[in-house]
């Protein structure tokens, strides 16, 4: 499709912005403009609702106070650039060196560096560079890594103090974001048009020209087509700051006044916004309280210099404001850059009006469009040149130049072209960033200038570095001195055996080569290890002492006699930090970098047997047994050892049995740098002895009486010295007369024993009669105290258990009762003295053993 179609679509979906379509006309087909330029000049009107597509000015970012107009000049010192890099006064060969040159200049871009005298192995690099930073020139409205992102129509920029770009997009309706991980996202808007205000993904823009960064984080936006001012604030609501739909010019309060599609935007030092109110040919001002006024034009286009409304304007677009309040504007129409100062005062700093691209001073120069302006830190300012194609760079002096990409030395760089570029910002690190809007991305300029290169070891020695800067105003010559130094450890070039060899003797020569010469040191060591252990360690000067290392001739190779290393083993050989030094004392390092360990495998082991057969049962008390052969089929000695020592106790190829159980006795011989370990294991079982028991014959004891120990004797069976019967035989429950068998009861021999009882009775027979002493009473007790017949004595009372004692007065009433009496009634009843009289005693011995009853005075 042919440009001309393409600006025809756009037209038709966006029938009032003619100058877009102009753009591409311009851009694409010269033919329209050739032998015409009187149809491009400072009198042709661009109706006001034409303004689209038009790059926002600067940012608040470099609006510092190393920028001081007066009367259009700035007081940056200008003069011959400086050269101000440390460069590293030193480097190592094999290693990068790389020195940045910062050059202090009023104008970076046309600066030029050069190295006049250095080294050979030194590479310049200089020049300045137009690169893609994001997007491509693919139109699109993809978020994502910037490269990968898609831009539609990005026409203004600005940056934050953190170093994060915003970018409204115009013909995508939306306000863009690259952090400074170089991801892009969306921070408000939609691709649908419209004029709302609310949430971040709800707000709505038409047609966002300019952007500019607030104190506190918020972004003010010129929204054209609605003719407002809108505000995102740091948590990402969208506001109307200023004006409304309705196209106008009023001045006042924010919300009563009116602007006529407002582009370029910016912000000074004390929170007051500029506004190029593009369709109204005028500049205007928002205080921080919100009260619009027009700095300067009078609302119709034109061309004049003045005082407030008797300057005129042509569809500006540009702002940019400097720290003392002077405000710099890109009139766009007029083709020309101007001043207002903080009075309102109008000056013309550059352009002829000429619709033509022309590099000069001042008013000799001309622009095509000049759109955005931005002020340099440094001195001076850029200014998009949209239809030219390019930016110019206008200097404090007062001269128009041409920023064009150029290389000196050795440089691979993809230069990057313009296509109606728009926005202009400077980013964290100096950077020039440019909106190119034609080509749907953002472009970044850079001036750099780098010496870089690597030395061989043959290059060691001081070199003399001499660079060169200039511009217009003189130059600047720094001479420098670069010392190559040898700062690298010795590297192994070779070793053998090599890395993964096998089938390896116990004793084998190590050689090691290096690529320079190097020297022991005392602490220097080869380690050895398999796995995690060490084997052996080497102090190199010690073996060397010992003729088990040599040099060789040249210092570049040691050869290590290694000995008695284990066989069939994988072993690391491990080179340690300082095993050596080069002769300029640099100590060999142990870094992931070099090899610095390998491996190396020795023959495998021989294999040997333990002739160890089955065990056999064992029974407690059996006497100690051979464990088993004491070597192995190698000739090496066999250790025995048993898993359960309380049953078995192993004394070199002896076994003694300690209790019955289950356990293993393992045969083990470790082996050595010849042979692999062997082992073995065999079960063995030790049960109970048996040992048969029956009670002596005729044994009995008395009925009632406790069972006297019953006698038993060995019949079969060995009990060992140091074991005892504990417990004893019982018989069955029952107290009767009468013959009962007798049981094992809790008789043991403990666990190591089976004890059977063979069968055996016990007689319970009656026992003779006992013959009691017979129970005599008292029959008197004093009330006198005196101890004599205090109390109601029975004498012998105590062998009868069972008694039971009643007395009773001469109604019959019970006036004492007590079983098992205890010699202890005082004539008392519940606790008071009973009348003096005759009472009746009743006393039962129990056990049918028989009664007494009698009376008993009871007397004072």
């Amino acid at each position: 499709m042919s440009a001309v179609n393409v600006a025809l679509q756009f037209f038709r979906r966006y029938p009032r912005r003619i100058n877009f379509f102009l753009i591409i006309a311009l851009t694409f087909c010269p033919c329209l403009v050739l032998g015409s330029d009187v149809m491009i000049t400072s009198h042709y009107e661009i109706p006001p609702f034409s303004n689209s597509y038009r790059s926002v000015p600067s940012n608040t970012r470099f609006n510092n106070d190393s920028i001081k107009s007066n009367a259009g000049k700035s007081a940056v010192n200008l003069g011959a650039p400086i050269i101000a890099s440390d460069f590293p006064a030193s480097i190592s060969y094999g290693k990068e060196y790389k020195g940045i040159i910062k050059v202090a200049s009023a104008n970076p871009f046309e600066t030029r560096i050069s190295a006049d005298v250095k080294p050979d192995f030194l590479t310049f690099r200089s020049g300045v560079f137009f690169r893609l930073f994001a997007g491509s020139t693919v139109l699109g409205t993809a978020n994502g890594p910037r490269l990968s992102a898609r831009f539609y129509a990005p026409c203004a920029l600005t940056t934050d103090s953190e170093g994060n770009l915003y970018i409204a997009d115009q013909a995508d309706n939306r306000i863009r974001k690259i952090n400074q991980a170089g991801i892009v996202s969306t921070v408000a808007g939609s691709i649908s048009a419209g004029f709302k205000d609310g949430a971040a993904a709800e707000a709505r823009f038409d047609s966002p020209f300019g952007i500019a960064v607030g104190e506190t984080g918020a972004l003010f936006i010129s929204d054209q087509e609605n003719n407002a001012i809108r505000m995102i604030s740091a948590d990402g609501m969208v506001s109307t700051f200023a004006g409304g739909k309705t196209s106008g010019y009023v001045d006042g309060a924010a919300q009563d006044a009116k602007f006529r599609y407002p582009s370029g935007i910016c912000r000074d030092i004390k929170g007051n916004l500029y506004v190029a109110d593009r369709g109204n040919h005028c500049i205007r001002k928002i205080s921080p309280d919100g009260i619009v006024t027009t700095l300067a034009g009078s609302g119709q286009p034109g061309f004049a210099d003045g005082k407030g409304s008797a300057a005129k304007f042509s569809s500006p677009t540009g702002v940019a404001v400097d720290s003392l309040g002077y405000v710099f504007v890109a009139d766009q129409i007029n083709n020309r850059i101007r001043k207002i100062s903080p009075d309102g005062l109008v000056s013309t700093l550059a352009g002829s009006g000429e619709f033509s691209k022309l590099d000069g001073n001042g008013k000799n120069a001309a622009f095509r469009y000049p759109t955005s302006i931005i002020i340099d830190p440094k001195g001076g300012f850029y200014v998009s040149d949209q239809l030219n194609h390019t930016i110019r760079r206008l200097s404090n002096s007062g001269v128009v130049s041409t920023i064009t990409p150029f290389a000196v030395g050795e440089v691979k760089d993809d230069t990057q072209s313009f296509k109606n570029p728009m926005g202009l910002c400077i980013n964290k690190e100096g950077k020039l960033m440019v909106a190119d809007f034609n080509n749907h991305s953002i472009k970044e300029i850079s001036a750099e200038a780098s010496l870089a290169g690597i030395a061989e070891k043959s290059q060691l020695g001081k070199y003399k570095v001499v660079l060169k800067a200039s511009n217009e105003h003189g130059s600047d010559v720094k001479s420098i001195a670069v010392l190559v130094r040898d700062t690298i450890a010795p590297l192994i070039t070779k070793i053998f055996p090599e890395n993964g060899t096998t089938g390896l003797g116990r004793n084998f020569d190590l050689m090691i080569n290096f690529e320079e010469e190097i020297r022991l040191n005392k602490s220097g060591s080869l380690s050895f290890y398999t796995g995690d252990q060490l084997v052996r360690k080497y102090n190199l000067s010690d073996a060397f002492a010992a003729n088990e290392l040599i040099i060789s001739d040249d210092d570049k190779t040691i050869t290590l006699k290694v000995k008695s290393m284990p066989a069939g083993a994988s072993i690391s050989v491990n080179a340690e930090f300082g095993m050596v030094s080069d002769t300029s004392g640099n100590l060999f390092k142990n870094t992931s970098a070099q090899s610095q360990s390998w491996t190396l495998t020795t023959k495998p082991l021989q294999q040997q047997a333990i002739e160890l057969g089955d065990i056999p049962g064992k029974i407690y008390g059996d006497p100690a047994f051979n464990a088993g052969p004491m070597q192995s089929s190698a000739g090496l000695p066999v250790r025995y050892y048993t898993l359960n020592p309380e049953i078995l106790q192993v004394a070199g190829d002896s076994v003694k049995i300690l209790k019955t159980g289950s356990t293993k006795i393992i045969a083990v011989q470790e082996g050595n740098s010849e042979f692999a370990a062997a082992r073995l294991e065999r079960a063995v079982t030790v049960v109970p002895r048996n040992i048969i028991i029956r009670p002596v014959p005729g044994q009995s004891g008395f009925g009632g009486e406790a069972v006297p120990p019953i006698k038993f004797e060995l019949v079969a069976g060995m009990v060992l010295k140091t074991d005892e019967f504990t417990g004893s035989l019982q018989i069955a429950p029952g107290s009767s007369i009468g013959t009962y068998p007798i049981t094992i009861g809790n008789l043991s021999l403990g666990e190591n024993y089976a004890l059977t009882l063979e069968p055996g009775t016990f007689e319970v027979i009656a026992a003779p009669a006992a013959i009691k002493p017979a129970v005599s009473c008292t029959n008197l007790i004093s009330a006198n105290a005196d101890g004599i017949n205090d109390m109601f004595i029975v004498r012998n009372i105590e062998q009868y258990p069972g008694n039971e004692l009643r007395i009773v007065d001469r109604s019959g009433m019970i006036v004492f009762r007590q079983k098992n009496y205890e010699n202890n009634w005082d004539g008392r009843y519940k606790g008071t003295r009973l009348p003096v009289g005759t009472y009746y005693y009743h006393l039962d011995l129990g056990n049918n053993t028989g009664q007494l009853k009698g009376h008993i005075s009871l007397v004072d």
